[in-house]
């Protein structure tokens, strides 16, 4: 088989399931094919899963926007990087039948048409692929599809993902960017505008349904589905007959009935003797305001609904909008991040005593409670170490400096513990820092940790937390600071408070933490709140008993490793310690709320007046570089 395929995948908070898509596009029976996906700015761990399995597979080119486009942008920017001329669109939460893509491109070889669609749709429930809610098989097998398949109840394969060329997505403009429909919308586009497209016979697409909220029930939650149809319809409006375009545009937005239901009762859908015309949808509506007879200000009003996003308001929707309003008021700003980190207690064992102590947490950070630290009679000297791999290279002189500079104790020692490369070497020469072979650090070299949930290789993500629990036998002082390599101190930092060692809470409650401290101790943690904080002041003794209690015969790197669950984020150094402390000695420990602000441009750290600004809300940002 010559012919080059591309398969484009939009993703979005698809980390359970985009592992699983891309797996099956090892399953097609094919050789040359390159894979482009294209990160929509997730929320959760997709862009890292995807960055992880573009080193398990060649083929893979990750891609992330700067900002949330939309579905309809992000698969447009995919294609735009693709190599071929063939090109099919994968869904991040989708899968497909074995050997379905080998299928479609023979008979594409062999029609050399604009378009190949899918003969069957199976949609299943949630994570399980044999808990099938319904068969969708499509009509016009080995046919071409006619455009009025675009108004019959499942019959348009088109309206599903689809192989097509890039010279016909290119004729037609690509996948529409103005509203949330854009499959269906560039189903339209291409048989509107005389593209000839297939179905390909025995080819299979597995559809993940009741997993989590499409865009389409996002969409119908949000009021849009009408205004959505309503676009795609005035984009193609030359294609209807007078009577169905009159319908159209004097359809009530907010009504309760669907404009495509109602287009699809029209007697005449379905003009035989249109004219596709090289112009905008916004002229065509002005060009045919005098041939239907409607008032030109009346056209106006819908060119400006084609261009505004919202859904018209109406009596029978304001409580629905009201509540939009509150969800977009959440969505822009802190709230949405304390709405999702309730959202994962919810699910959790002790999930109130949980919520509570969020609130309690969100409350005294809201008042700035324990933002300063206490920094007079210090007398605790401490070592300080940083883990690194390459890529913290660029961070990591600046994370060295504010250190330094922030860190209110006496620094006996500075430690790098990275693999040993002579860039490595000269950077502990140029910092006055020591340098650490990652390898005599635990009892075993990177080569042999094994770490590898769902395929995917986190053997160096483990590796970096264990040699921070494994420093406590190089270092000199008994209290050891740990901080990430991304991570800069704005402020002045004391880890301990009088003879108290501070801990510090986040909002953060990662459940298979939470597992994997069961697994190795036996019982959950009694804290209801998160020790994963990017830095944390240790204690050689403390630790040494801590593995004791692990692995009373030394095997303690095993044991974690065993018992860690199969998640891609499944141990936290700092979440075991915090919690062991918490259980042990908890009078020991002082919790302070993290004051920490997550970024992307490590550039501003030369904006003083930006810098200035962060310093009243954060005592410390990390610059997260997956």
């Amino acid at each position: 088989m010559r012919t080059k395929i591309t398969i484009i995948i939009p993703c979005f908070n698809c980390a359970e399931t985009v592992v699983e898509a891309i797996d099956s596009l090892y399953r097609q029976d094919i050789d040359d094919f390159e894979i482009i996906a294209v990160d929509d700015c997730s929320t959760d761990t997709t862009y890292q899963i995807l960055l992880e399995l573009s080193q398990k597979y060649p083929e893979l080119y990750v891609y992330k926007n700067e900002k949330n486009l939309g579905g309809g942008a992000t698969r447009n920017i995919a294609v735009s990087k693709a190599q071929n001329e063939l090109i099919f669109c994968l869904d991040s939460d989708d899968m497909l039948g074995d050997g379905t893509l080998k299928k479609m491109i023979l008979y594409w070889e062999n029609k050399r048409c604009d378009g190949i669609g899918i003969s069957t749709s199976i949609k299943f429930k949630g994570t399980n692929i044999h808990n099938i809610s319904y068969i969708s098989n499509f009509e016009y097998i080995d046919e071409v599809i006619p455009l009025k398949s675009l108004f019959e109840k499942d019959t348009c394969s088109l309206y599903s993902v689809f192989m097509f060329t890039k010279t016909a997505f290119e004729k037609i403009g690509g996948y529409p960017e103005n509203h949330g429909f854009d499959t269906q919308g560039f189903a339209f586009k291409f048989l509107s505008n005389g593209l000839i497209a297939y179905t390909c016979p025995n080819t299979i697409y597995l559809h993940r349904i009741a997993f989590h909220d499409s865009y389409y029930i996002r969409e119908a939650q949000s009021g849009k589905i009408n205004l959505n149809w309503f676009k795609i319809f005035l984009e193609s409006l030359y294609i209807f007959t007078d009577s169905t375009k009159l319908k159209i545009l004097s359809f009530d937005l907010t009504s309760n009935k669907n404009i495509m239901s109602m287009v699809c009762e029209q007697k005449e859908i379905i003009d035989q003797n249109f004219q596709k015309l090289n112009i905008s949808p916004e002229q065509y509506l002005l060009n045919t305001s005098k041939s239907l007879k409607i008032k030109e200000s009346k056209i106006k009003k819908i060119i400006q609904i084609y261009a505004s996003k919202k859904a018209p308001l109406s009596y029978k929707n304001v409580p629905k909008y009201i509540g939009l309003k509150f969800k977009k008021i959440i969505k822009k700003s802190k709230l949405k991040y304390f709405v999702y980190a309730i959202r994962t207690r919810i699910i959790q064992p002790n999930r109130i005593r949980k919520i509570v102590s969020l609130i309690n947490l969100k409350i005294k950070k809201g008042l700035k409670i324990k933002f300063k630290f206490p920094i007079k009679n210090l007398s605790t000297e401490i070592d300080f170490i940083i883990p690194v791999t390459k890529k913290d290279l660029f961070n990591l002189p600046h994370t060295l400096k504010f250190a330094r500079k922030n860190i209110a104790h006496k620094i006996k020692d500075v430690y790098i513990i990275a693999k040993k490369e002579e860039v490595f070497v000269n950077f502990c020469n140029e910092h006055d820092a020591i340098f650490i072979d990652e390898d005599i650090v635990i009892d075993r070299p990177l080569s042999d940790i094994k770490f590898r949930p769902f395929d995917i290789n986190r053997d160096g993500w483990l590796f970096q937390q264990l040699l921070k629990i494994g420093m406590y036998k190089h270092v000199k002082c008994e209290n050891y600071l740990v901080l990430d390599s991304d991570t800069v101190l704005l402020n002045k930092h004391s880890f301990k408070d009088g003879d108290k060692t501070i801990l510090f809470n986040s909002e953060e409650l990662h459940y298979p933490y939470q597992i994997s401290y069961k697994n190795i101790f036996g019982r959950f943690p009694k804290h209801s709140l998160s020790f994963v904080s990017h830095m944390m002041l240790l204690n050689t003794k403390k630790i040494e008993e801590l593995l004791k209690q692990i692995s009373p015969d030394g095997k303690w790197v095993d044991t974690i490793i065993k018992n860690t669950v199969n998640d891609v984020s499944g141990f936290s150094e700092y979440e075991t310690y915090g919690n062991w402390m918490i259980e042990h000695y908890p009078k020991e420990v002082s919790l302070f709320p993290l004051y920490n602000k997550s970024m992307n441009d490590i550039s501003i750290l030369k904006e003083e007046n930006l810098l200035k600004n962060l310093k009243k809300k954060y005592n410390s940002i990390s610059f997260h570089n997956y």
